[in-house]
């Protein structure tokens, strides 16, 4: 799940809800998947169309299995003003989710 909301990511917007968007990067779901340490970025489908989807790492809201519901989730990092770079990271804050 990444926060959305902001110029930095570039998701299809109809499919965000609540300045969220929730993405299967399962490996049959995605190509090209590239996770750094500055920037997510794959290629999906979403109804049969394809995107481009980038975001900066640091908005990364929540990981989990959806077989299994468990997972994690993190603080959003918000970007410096001014610029499009995020905070630099103050280490996570991992909560379990159910």
């Amino acid at each position: 799940m990444l926060k959305a909301d902001g110029g930095d990511v570039d998701v299809p917007e109809g499919y965000v809800e609540n300045g969220r968007i929730v993405l299967n990067v399962s490996p049959t779901s995605v190509r090209n998947l590239s996770i750094g340490e500055a920037e997510i970025s794959f290629d999906g489908r979403f109804r049969g169309r394809a995107h481009r989807i980038v975001a900066p790492t640091g908005r990364a809201i929540a990981i989990y299995a959806k077989e299994t519901g468990q997972g994690m989730s993190f603080e959003p990092e918000e970007p410096v003003r001014g610029t499009d770079a995020p905070k630099p990271p103050s280490g996570p804050k991992l909560t379990r989710v159910k």
